[in-house]
């Protein structure tokens, strides 16, 4: 299980560190806008996409699983 609320909160503080937007992200992770913003904002199940955009930003994605 994903820790979504921690997890969107750590994309969205690392991507504006970045100077990111979510279409740079996009393309660097290969990920849909749509999907980004859902992840951004806690929404939806997305474990694949989500490990993507982790690893595009360097965000450990094991930090965020809860068992």
């Amino acid at each position: 299980m994903l820790d979504k609320e921690g997890f969107a909160k750590a994309v969205r503080v690392k991507r504006a560190e970045l100077g990111m937007s979510q279409g740079g992200l996009m393309a660097k992770s290969g990920v849909s806008r749509v999907t980004i913003s859902h992840i951004e904002n806690g929404d939806g199940r997305f474990s694949e996409e989500s490990a993507r955009v982790a690893e595009a930003l360097g965000i450990k994605f094991s930090d965020y699983i809860v068992l």
